[in-house]
C-alpha cells in the first residue's frame, strides 16, 4: 500500500539562530494512508532533543500524483543546539505496522546568523514644579521593561544598555506642545550625534516620578529611536505598566505601523480584521509555546488588549531587520572622513523635520560630533552641503521619516523627519540644501556648526 522508497524530510523554513533556532520540516511520505508519529527527536553530539508531541502537525495534500499525504512539524531548539554540523533530526513513522525514519544531517539545512539587538535605553527625568532636587530615574529591571520587545525578534541575542539619566527643565518641556514628542526629538538629536548605527536609542519617562505625568509613547516608523512612559514598582524594580508600550514603540523602529482594532488609521495592508493573530502568530518568548488564534491576542501594533506578535509583524518585523543588518554590513558603503591629525571632530549631526500640512521645513540640529560618520541610508531625496562661496562640498541620499504614536490620542498631524550624520568636508560648510525626489530644490537654509554636547 504505497511506496515507503517515496519518503522525504525536507526542510521547510530557514534557521534563524542565536538566542533562539526554530527550523520547521515538511514530512511527505509514500503510504496511500496517513502515517501515525511514533517519534521525534533532534541529535547533536551528547543532547538528544525529544518531542514527545509536535508543536505543531497540519495534514496537507502534498502533490496527489507522488505523496498523497504530508506532515508539518516545527523545532524550536537553544542556538548551541545548531553549532554542530553533525547534528541530525529524524522523525519516525509507522504505517501498517512498519517504521520508516526519516533522517536529515544539521549540515544540510539553511543556516541564517542574526546580527544582535543592541537596545540602549535613556531614563529622562522632568525636574519637579518646586524647584527642588529632582528625584533620580528608579531602579528598573531591564529584562523586565524589554520582556515583551523579546517577542519581535527571538532570533537574536540583545545586548541592552542603560545609559545615564537626562534631566529636563520643566520650563522646556511645558513649553512643548506634545511632553512625549518633544523627548523624542532630544533622544533623536542624542542618537544622531553619538549612536552606533547598529543601536536602537529608547528613551523612558517614568510616570508620577517628581510629579510629571505621562502616557503612551511615540516613535519614528523605519527608524532607531522611540520614546514610552512606564510605571515601576520602586521596591522590585518590575514594571506595573508599560511593557507593551515599550513593545510597541520597537514595533515602529521595526517599520511597522499601526494595526486595525482601536483606532482609525492603520496600516491597510494588514490582512486580518481587528488586529487578529493570523494562522501563524508564531513563538511566545516569556510564555514559552506558541501562541494561536485562540489565546485571543490581538496584534502588538493595534490600541486593544491583550496584545502580542502576529505572524503578519513577525515577518515584516524580521525582514527589516534582516535588512538592516545587510547595509550594516555593507563596509564598502561606510562614508569616511579625510581626517586630519590632531582632529576633534570626525563626523557632522544634521536633523530636520518637514510640516506636512504647513509645507514648512525646519533645521533642528547642526553639530559636530566625535564619532565616525553614519552610512546614509537610500532614499529619493537628497542632502547637499556648500562652502560660504556655493561650491558643492558633499552630497548623500536621503530619506523622510514619519513619527507614529501610542496613547488615547492619534497623531494630531503629519510631520517627517530626516537624519544625517555626515564626513567633516575639508572646508566649513556653510549652507544646505534638500533635492525632492524630482530633482527639485526643497529647501535651503544657512547653517552654523556648533560644538558637540557629548561628555
Amino acid at each position: 500500500a504505497g511506496d515507503p522508497a517515496a519518503s522525504s524530510l525536507a526542510q521547510n523554513s530557514p534557521v534563524l539562530r542565536d538566542r533562539r533556532a526554530v527550523t520547521s520540516f515538511l514530512v511527505a511520505h509514500g503510504y496511500d494512508t496517513a502515517a501515525e508519529l511514533q517519534g521525534a527527536w533532534w541529535t547533536n553530539g551528547p543532547n538528544l532533543v525529544t518531542l514527545d508531541e509536535a508543536t505543531e502537525r497540519t495534514y496537507a495534500a502534498v502533490d496527489d500524483s507522488v505523496l498523497e499525504y504530508g506532515d508539518a512539524f516545527t523545532f524550536h531548539l537553544p542556538g548551541q543546539y545548531m553549532s554542530d554540523q553533525e547534528g541530525e533530526a529524524t522523525l519516525l513513522f509507522q504505517t501498517d505496522g512498519m517504521e520508516d525514519p526519516l533522517t536529515l544531517r544539521l549540515s544540510g539545512l539553511d543556516l541564517v546568523s542574526v546580527h544582535s539587538f543592541n537596545p540602549v535605553v535613556v531614563p529622562y527625568i522632568v525636574d519637579p514644579e518646586d524647584g527642588s532636587d529632582p528625584e533620580p530615574a528608579p531602579n528598573y529591571d531591564m529584562d523586565d521593561m524589554l520582556e515583551e520587545t523579546r517577542d519581535w525578534l527571538p532570533i537574536a541575542n540583545d545586548n541592552p544598555v542603560e545609559r545615564e539619566s537626562v534631566f529636563v527643565p520643566l520650563s522646556e518641556i511645558s513649553e512643548a506642545e506634545d511632553a512625549e514628542a518633544y523627548v523624542l526629538g532630544l533622544a533623536a538629536s542624542l542618537y544622531n550625534e553619538e549612536g552606533e548605527e547598529d543601536e536602537f536609542y529608547h528613551a523612558v519617562l517614568f510616570d508620577g516620578v517628581n510629579d510629571f505625568p505621562c502616557g503612551g509613547g511615540i516613535a519614528y516608523v523605519g527608524w532607531q529611536v522611540g520614546v514610552s512612559c512606564v510605571e515601576v514598582d520602586p521596591e522590585t524594580g518590575s514594571l506595573d505598566e508599560g511593557g507593551d508600550i515599550v513593545a510597541h514603540e520597537f514595533g515602529h523602529n521595526f517599520h511597522l505601523w499601526h494595526t486595525p482594532c482601536g483606532l482609525s488609521s492603520y496600516d491597510p495592508d494588514y490582512p486580518y480584521p481587528n488586529a487578529q493573530m493570523g494562522p501563524e502568530p508564531g513563538w511566545s518568548y516569556p510564555l514559552d509555546r506558541f501562541i494561536t488564534n485562540a489565546d485571543g491576542y490581538v496584534s502588538y501594533m493595534s490600541y486593544c488588549e491583550p496584545p502580542f506578535v502576529s505572524d503578519f509583524d513577525y515577518r515584516e518585523a524580521a525582514e527589516w531587520f534582516l535588512h538592516l543588518t545587510g547595509e550594516w554590513g555593507a563596509e564598502d558603503a561606510q562614508p569616511r572622513a579625510d581626517e586630519r591629525p590632531g582632529q576633534l571632530y570626525r563626523s557632522i549631526a544634521l536633523m530636520g523635520r518637514l510640516d506636512v500640512e504647513s509645507g514648512e521645513w525646519e533645521l533642528l540640529q547642526s553639530q559636530y560630533s566625535t564619532r565616525p560618520p553614519r552610512r546614509p541610508r537610500e532614499g529619493p531625496w537628497e542632502l547637499v552641503l556648500f562652502d560660504r562661496i556655493g561650491v558643492e562640498l558633499y552630497r548623500e541620499p536621503m530619506r523622510l521619516y514619519e513619527r507614529q504614536r501610542r496613547d488615547e490620542h492619534e497623531e494630531p498631524r503629519q510631520v517627517l523627519t530626516w537624519f544625517a550624520r555626515v564626513p567633516v568636508p575639508p572646508q566649513v560648510p556653510a549652507e544646505l540644501r534638500i533635492i525632492d525626489p524630482d530633482g527639485i530644490e526643497a529647501f535651503s537654509s544657512a547653517i552654523e556648526v556648533t560644538p558637540s554636547k557629548q561628555r
